[in-house]
């Protein structure tokens, strides 16, 4: 009987807990929102009409950049039409110059957080600060403002980036890069005008930039790099070529294997075997009889990548005691088939 009666009370203290514990909760809630700027209807979706629109703009005209910066991380989980409102809203009204000021705060966060929400926000008449941003003494910074302009991508920045590319120890060539290739094939004709450059640096940062985009329009002004009288923008070239992937570009990467810079050649055998297809396995199978190891070895790797076509010559390498790249073929051939592969080889 007594454990009865212990028992039903512990039943009715948890009960009394539990309830207060759901008050409490309530409570809390009172007079608390997840919807500070009243933007808000039914759905938890904005609304078009202009009442809510009014509430914004009294946000902020009363500063309430609390509420504003709220609304602003929240853009994204609104239809297009409804996130063009509220960009509109916030452009028309200013907010956009806050976030400007905020670019020359004192601290890295502040700028970093500035840089977001402009990003956020796309203000075609933010990028020229943002773009400066870019030189940012925080990597921070540097970062969110190429977001930002990413996310704005307009390509009206791209003369302003590409030239950017002159200055690397103020803006990072890498940053500018990656804004440059989002921007995509809308940044090719600035990228192209550029070529034109005395500086071989500046020339090898642009070629290197087209590859990435991968347009084949750039390919003419490519094969023309091959022949520059600077290196490293032979070797950009080569490797952009490459991966822009146009059989168009063959004959010029085949005159390649020719250049007195091994670094060349090599990139030059690596963007043929990208590009593939039996007119240029021949020509590959050729350079495994070069004096340079690092070209014979690059050779034996591309008619690795090229399937069992390409495998016939490392084969014919393997059973040739006297070649030279004839015991890298054979690692390759017990790499592809197993151990067992070393048998066959080596009784031949």
């Amino acid at each position: 009987m007594m454990d009865f009666v212990f028992g039903f009370t512990l039943l009715i203290l948890g009960t009394i807990v539990i309830a207060a514990l759901i008050f409490r909760k309530i409570s809390g809630k009172k007079g608390k929102t997840d919807d500070p700027a009243g933007l808000n209807g039914p759905g938890n979706t904005l609304n078009y009409n202009s009442d809510n629109t009014g509430k914004l703009e009294k946000h902020i005209r009363e500063k309430n950049f609390a509420v504003i910066e709220q609304v602003i991380r929240e853009i994204d989980s609104y239809p297009a039409e409804k996130q063009k409102i509220i960009r509109r809203v916030l452009t028309e009204a200013g907010v956009t110059k806050h976030y400007v000021s905020q670019l020359s705060d004192n601290k890295n966060t502040v700028r970093a957080a500035a840089a977001e929400c402009l990003g956020t926000i796309r203000d075609l008449k933010t990028q020229e600060p943002l773009f400066l941003a870019m030189a940012d003494k925080s990597e921070e910074v540097r970062l969110a403002a190429a977001e930002a302009l990413k996310s704005i991508g307009d390509a009206s920045i791209a003369g302003m980036l590409v030239q950017s590319l002159k200055e690397p120890n103020r803006w990072l060539p890498a940053r500018t890069a990656e804004v440059l290739v989002s921007l995509g094939l809308r940044a090719v004709p600035a990228l192209q005008a550029a070529l034109e450059d005395d500086d071989p640096v500046f020339r090898g940062y642009i070629i290197e930039i087209l590859g990435e985009i991968g347009d084949p329009s750039s390919a003419a002004a490519l094969h023309r790099a091959l022949e520059d009288p600077a290196v490293n923008v032979r070797l950009e070239a080569a490797r952009a070529l490459g991966k822009i992937g146009h059989k168009d570009s063959i004959p010029s990467l085949v005159n390649a294997l020719g250049d007195p810079e091994v670094k060349v050649v090599v990139q030059a055998i690596s963007s043929l075997g990208r590009i593939g297809g039996a007119e240029v396995m021949g020509y590959i199978a050729g350079m495994l009889n070069h004096s340079d190891a690092v070209i014979r070895f690059t050779a034996l790797d591309a008619l690795r990548r090229m399937g069992s076509e390409g495998l016939k010559y490392i084969r014919e390498t393997a059973f040739n005691k006297g070649h030279p790249s004839a015991e890298r073929a054979r690692e390759i051939i017990r790499e592809i088939e197993g151990d067992g592969a070393s048998i066959k080889i080596r009784y031949k």
